[in-house]
């Protein structure tokens, strides 16, 4: 199962970014701090390379919390992303921890691309 984390890892950042790219015209990141954070999260590999910390997972509470995300959230049927984002978002804290390993459902809501 640790072989998934990459995978999990992955799909979490690739879809923050998704979100994040969409806010400008669903609803813009409120958070005055979070707002100067969105370029380097932005550049996060969410490839082979793709790895949460706990600095990233609180980064990504961060955003989750954020008004302007959740309105940009809300709007999703206009925009391609995962509904599984929810799932892992409220999961971070257990995902950002450095002995990490995915269990049964994040394995099962993960998307491996073919």
């Amino acid at each position: 199962r640790k072989r998934f984390r990459t995978t999990v890892y992955g799909n979490i950042i690739s879809n923050m970014k998704t979100v994040l790219e969409n806010s400008g015209d669903y609803g813009p990141v409120e958070d005055e701090t979070l707002k100067s954070k969105i370029d380097s999260f932005l550049a996060l590999s969410d490839g082979k390379d793709a790895f949460i910390d706990s600095e990233v997972g609180e980064l990504i509470k961060s955003f989750w919390a954020d008004p302007g995300f959740q309105a940009t959230w809300h709007q999703r049927s206009n925009f391609q992303v995962q509904d599984a984002l929810a799932y892992y978002c409220q999961e971070i804290d257990r995902i950002a921890k450095d002995d990490y390993v995915p269990d049964a459902q994040d394995i099962l809501r993960a998307r491996v691309r073919t």
